[in-house]
């Protein structure tokens, strides 16, 4: 049986480090993906930056409180991290509220679904080169969605409104529509 994070957590905290361990494989995966698609311009830092997620959550596990999941904890550290290094490399990251303008309606054709004509690694390998064009705030909640976070929890994260994670998704979701289709006609 699985012990629940927060039993882990204490038992760390009591000195137990083979508890930490078992945190560590739960949840490494989600945070090393999380960071790579974050970095997708830079991957070579994202070894580096996921070596500092696990650093800093050692470090501040004692701040760790049982009023969000654990995972979205990490998240917020591993975001928070990557924020750091676009700021250290002078990268123009800007988050900032997006506008309805700011994404081009779709055209509602009948290739609104191009994926249904790919098999699974072809859609991966789209989704991925599609998820790169997506703004970094837009990539960020699509991410975070699909590793489970709840709007809310992105929300907290990001320091916004759940309505404005929600619009957040809903561009991506376009976006990456529109790129799909995109994708799918150069692949015609």
């Amino acid at each position: 049986m699985d012990k629940p994070d927060h039993d882990l957590i204490k038992a760390y905290l009591h000195g137990d480090a083979d508890a930490f361990t078992v945190l560590y494989e739960r949840y490494k995966r989600q945070i090393y993906s999380f960071l790579l698609k974050m970095l997708a311009e830079n991957s070579s830092a994202v070894d580096d930056l996921f070596q500092q997620v696990w650093i800093k959550t050692m470090k501040n596990l004692h701040r760790y409180r049982d009023r969000e999941r654990f995972l979205a904890w990490l998240f917020s550290i591993a975001r928070n991290t990557a924020l750091d290094y676009f700021r250290k490399q002078k990268k123009n990251y800007i988050l900032r509220e997006l506008d309805r303008d700011d994404t081009p309606e779709v055209e509602n054709t009948s290739q609104d679904e191009p994926w249904r004509n790919m098999d699974r690694v072809e859609l991966l390998e789209a989704v991925d080169a599609a998820l790169i064009l997506l703004s970094p705030e837009q990539r960020e909640v699509f991410v975070m969605r699909q590793d489970g976070l709840s709007f809310k929890e992105i929300a907290n994260i990001h320091k916004c409104s759940i309505n404005t994670a929600l619009a957040r998704m809903q561009y991506a979701m376009k976006n990456l529509q529109k790129e799909l289709i995109q994708w799918n006609k150069g692949a015609s």
